[in-house]
């Protein structure tokens, strides 16, 4: 079996309630779908987030010249395939959307390897169960205190869910204390609540939000301030007892070896699309399990829930349903779980109506 073909669709999904969070505010999410062809009829298939309109085209860009070093290649061989574009991409740079369109590509191969062997890349990655726990992500932005965050919690609980995560980091953090007072009562004690700070923080500012935090028993704070700011993310893991999560914005196992060396937090958060795909996701696995860290996902649940079911020390996936406009069946989650799709590969299906009615093409 060969590569013989690359091909990539960008998309716009409208949002029916705008992201706001301290990083940015958007109301449609842009993805680039990717399809790799082979010349026995199996065609792999993933997505990326591209983060505008504009910049789905730099991807889509990206994507097609990677792909001129994997036509021909049997994408059986996963880890040579991965090789030859972290190689072409040596002058270009190894972080940003270069590493997208590599992890794109190299997450569309690994579902032509579970296609071609008929499994679930979760059992072919050798997962420890075909479910994980899920907490859900999409509300509880940067609302006022008051009816919009309580009717978010509602309708979560009324999902099934008893675990989520709320959005800090406004200009008053007086404000961000009340929202999770609020949040807190409105859930009970026995939930779990996560809160995300964006990246929106100074140092000083995070481990004094962070103790006053303290109060509504948060499960994690994450990325309270610049993401590549290594050494304060360290210094607030040390100062706080509320345990610190990051490093979705961390890029391949390269970048995870530097951010674990630093103990730079207590929770791991990869995200798929900057580690480089399957490939580069069981790395910082594997790194994490050395280190003894739990990890928890970020975004892409559909592709998320099978690395994660193969992850030794597999902790949270967020479910971040953003992509399901697109699927003509999607992911679901049940009273809190997520049940590895029993498709093979990825298990992704795309309702081609819907990404003809969303494409930027």
């Amino acid at each position: 079996m060969r590569i013989q073909a690359v091909r990539s669709r960008a998309v716009s999904v409208p949002m029916e309630r705008p992201i706001v969070s301290a990083v940015r505010t958007a109301e449609a999410v842009d993805l680039v779908l990717v399809d790799v062809e082979t010349d026995e009829g199996l065609v792999g298939q993933s997505y990326l987030q591209a983060f505008g309109a504009h910049r789905a085209r730099a991807v889509q860009a990206l994507i097609a010249d990677l792909a001129e070093v994997l036509v021909g290649e049997d994408p059986e061989l996963t880890l040579r395939c991965w090789q030859r574009m972290w190689s072409s991409m040596n002058l270009l740079g190894r972080r940003g959307a270069a590493v997208f369109a590599l992890s794109g590509l190299d997450m569309a191969i690994w579902d032509i390897v579970g296609k071609r062997h008929g499994t679930p890349l979760a059992r072919l990655l050798g997962a420890g169960s075909d479910e994980v726990p899920a907490y859900q992500s999409a509300g509880l932005w940067l609302l006022e205190p008051g009816d919009g965050l309580l009717a978010d919690v509602r309708t979560f609980v009324d999902q099934g869910f008893s675990a989520m995560k709320m959005r800090v980091g406004r200009p008053d953090g007086g404000k961000d204390l009340a929202a999770a007072r609020l949040v807190r009562d409105a859930l009970g004690d026995e939930a779990t609540l996560m809160i995300d700070a964006n990246q929106g923080w100074t140092v000083e500012q995070a481990i004094r939000m962070g103790r006053a935090l303290e109060a509504v028993n948060p499960f994690w704070l994450e990325e309270p301030i610049d993401h590549d700011d290594l050494g304060g993310h360290a210094r607030i893991a040390r100062e706080l007892t509320v345990p610190i999560a990051s490093g979705e914005n961390i890029y391949t196992v390269h970048g995870f070896r530097a951010f674990l060396e630093a103990e730079a937090a207590d929770i791991v958060m990869p995200d798929i699309q900057r580690v480089g795909g399957v490939t580069g996701w069981m790395r910082v696995a594997a790194l994490a399990e050395a280190w003894r860290l739990p990890v928890s996902t970020h975004l892409f649940p559909e592709i998320s829930v099978h690395v994660l079911a193969a992850t030794p020390t597999a902790q949270w996936l967020e479910y971040m349903p953003w992509a399901q406009p697109l699927m003509a069946e999607p992911l679901v989650a049940r009273d809190g779980i997520v049940r590895v799709p029993p498709r093979p590969g990825l298990g992704l299906v795309f309702d081609e109506a819907a990404v003809r009615r969303y494409g930027l093409d």
